[in-house]
């Protein structure tokens, strides 16, 4: 027995809907580009005891992984900031990098957890973009002190709307966070 081609893709295509797989309906919509480096500021705070620090969303679940595509390296523009952190004896960078991502509102959004290589660098947790009247970020992100995800650490949980395209600085006693956020083209806040 063998299937006619148009019957079976139609049945696939019927299927995907059925299960309400999130990447077909996302397919017409632009991707925002999402730009982060982290950075430790040296000489300040103490890293605390792994047992005080609140739990950061898991990284490891399907659904935090929602869509995410790296950037290419030639496609990230904040190269400038990283190579004056990474010169400056008062800083080190812990990671740069940079995917694209759909942003959906509040109820459908989804934590980004951070790529593979943020991870190796000691960085746990996710970013959560939505959007209402305006894009919204919640960072929830803990650095390890030694790059032991069990260790000792810092833990920076902010939220804040995003206006324009200005770059943004989470601040915390022991490390920064610039977050750049491109967005689609026609997507202006109101």
């Amino acid at each position: 027995m063998h299937h006619h081609p148009c019957h079976s893709g139609s049945l696939l295509a019927g299927l995907l809907v059925l299960l309400g797989m999130p990447w077909v309906a996302q397919a017409q919509a632009a991707p925002y580009e999402v730009e982060l480096i982290v950075f430790r500021q040296l000489d300040h705070e103490q890293p605390m005891d792994p047992a005080t620090l609140p739990r950061s969303p898991a990284a490891d679940g399907p659904e935090a992984l929602a869509g995410l595509v790296p950037l290419a390296p030639e496609a990230l523009q904040l190269g400038d900031i990283a190579t004056r952190l990474r010169r400056s004896p008062a800083y080190r960078l812990v990671y740069h990098g940079g995917w694209q991502q759909q942003v959906d509102s509040q109820a459908l959004a989804l934590p980004s957890a951070l790529p593979a290589a943020a991870a190796d660098a000691g960085l746990q947790g996710a970013l959560s973009f939505y959007r209402e009247r305006f894009l919204h970020v919640l960072v929830d992100i803990r650095l390890s002190a030694e790059g032991e995800p069990a260790g000792p650490g810092w833990h920076m949980r902010q939220s804040r709307r995003l206006r324009g395209t200005a770059l943004q600085y989470f601040d915390h006693p022991a490390f920064g966070l610039i977050l750049a956020v491109r967005r689609p083209v026609g997507d202006e806040d109101p």
